[in-house]
């Protein structure tokens, strides 16, 4: 019977064959497949028999393919423009949730969209998951689905203004009792003005016009004043003074002191002299339309030499040992620089997301804000996962449970964004084993021809 078995060996190594030349052909169709991993045929022989009388003579009856393995190698990165397309640089697997189910898989394909509930999906729908980001920026311990549109920046209102400015030394004092300011006439009775938008507790921006005032060599008065639509206030005036003061200079045109001499009262709506001066231009704001009252705005002017204390002027620890910030130079009078705190509401435009799978917001207010984090999976035993099809895994007894954390963290890759991992597939390897396992069919298909030869021989011994 030795030849017969020889029949079912050799069918053993064509059926055995043709299932790797399928896992070849598998792997070469999804060359071009981004976040594929190539298969690959795990064989053995088959349980051999004894024959002879003394059972020292064992025949192997063929071979099987145990099993087929994923091999999990890093794939290259194929740069995309699109922000939502993430690969993984190192170990892990991207977590998606079947909407319908529930049930959770498992990815190395990065191909993203937003869909329109805002949330990110991959092409077959499942939500991508991730973690929640605390005020500290800190992934918060539990996963979520990544909704990411329909987010809304809040205003922030100002509490403090930069301005520097440099003051022409060779503008001409004003000394005539009866040259003052005009708030009906600021342009006029003023030797230089710049404006700051400022925003109120609802996120409304204001227009601010600072006026300056030379009152002698090295001193020049201050004036805030804002529009009336802008304040919860009633007048005729075209313009509103909300604050005056005076500043110094120093003999090397560096600013030497500044103070608040007159603030508004809303409740008269006039300028009313304070009991004292005040160190600095500290500004009060009643806006309209509903915002905060007594909004206050600190405006820095730069730091002086001097700072009054008690009601004098002394000697300012913080002083700046050079020229700085506001300033009286001898040239044309102009804003330096300018900013202030805050900011309007804004609407998600974009957004980007970093190494550490961190999902930030660009708003149309310009504010940036962390909004997300991607979370990754990793299993102690990779070839373990359950393969589902559409490069879509899950998890199994033989993979373990997975560890779910933060890119870059307990062993976990990196994410790459605008790029996509491709196929981990070899065509040059592919093909060498596309040849060999061409040859080993066409070779078991030649032991079942001999075997035939041979039979159809015993059959012709008795003619």
């Amino acid at each position: 019977m030795g030849i017969q078995n020889a029949l079912f060996t050799g069918v053993s190594g064509m059926t055995t064959y043709s299932n790797q030349i399928s896992i070849i052909g598998n792997n070469i169709a999804n060359v071009n497949t981004p976040g594929f991993k190539e298969s690959r045929g795990n064989f053995s022989d088959i349980l051999s028999q004894s024959s002879g009388s003394s059972g020292n003579l064992q025949i192997g009856r063929g071979v099987r393919m145990n099993k087929v393995d994923q091999l999990f190698t890093q794939g290259g990165f194929q740069s995309t423009s699109q922000a939502s397309d993430l690969a993984i640089d190192g170990e892990g697997f991207f977590v998606v949730k079947d909407p319908k189910t529930d049930t959770l898989l498992y990815t190395r394909t990065g191909s993203f969209t937003l869909n329109r509930e805002g949330n990110l999906v991959n092409p077959q729908g499942m939500v991508v998951q991730g973690f929640d980001i605390d005020s500290t920026g800190n992934a918060l311990p539990f996963v979520r689905d990544m909704q990411i549109n329909g987010q809304a920046f809040p205003p922030q209102i100002t509490s403090a203004a930069t301005i520097n400015i440099n003051l022409d030394v060779n503008t001409v004092a004003r000394t005539s009792p009866t040259d003052v300011f005009d708030v009906n006439s600021p342009v006029a009775t003023s030797d230089f003005s710049t404006a700051i938008s400022v925003y109120d507790s609802v996120g409304n921006p204001h227009n601010v016009e600072i006026y300056f005032r030379k009152t002698g060599n090295n001193t020049w008065d201050w004036h805030m004043a804002a529009r009336p639509d802008d304040l919860d206030i009633t007048t005729t005036d075209e313009l509103v003074e909300l604050a005056s003061g005076e500043m110094t200079f120093t003999d090397q045109g560096a600013l030497d002191s500044l103070i608040t001499t007159e603030r508004i009262d809303y409740t008269s709506g006039a300028m009313t002299a304070l009991a004292a001066d005040e160190q600095g231009a500290s500004v009060i704001f009643n806006f309209s339309n509903g915002a905060q009252a007594g909004q206050s705005i600190d405006f820095d002017f730069g730091e002086p030499q001097q700072i009054l204390q008690g009601g004098a002027l002394v000697p300012n620890p913080d002083a700046p040992d050079k020229v700085d910030g506001t300033t009286q130079l001898g040239s044309a009078s102009s804003t330096l620089f300018q900013s202030q705190d805050g900011f309007g509401s804004g609407v998600l435009q974009s957004f980007s997301v970093d190494e550490q799978g961190v999902v930030r917001g660009l708003f149309s207010n310009g504010q940036t804000l962390d909004l997300l984090q991607v979370a990754l999976a990793k299993f102690p035993s990779n070839t373990g996962l359950n393969l589902v099809g559409k490069n879509l895994f899950s998890q199994s007894q033989l993979s373990g449970d997975p560890v779910v954390s933060a890119p870059g963290s307990s062993g976990l890759g990196v994410i790459v964004s605008n790029a996509l991992e491709i196929s981990n597939v070899d065509l040059s390897t592919q093909f060498v084993e596309l040849i060999r396992a061409q040859q080993a069919f066409q070779a078991n298909a030649k032991v079942i021809t001999t075997g035939d030869e041979l039979l159809t021989n015993v059959v012709n011994l008795k003619r």
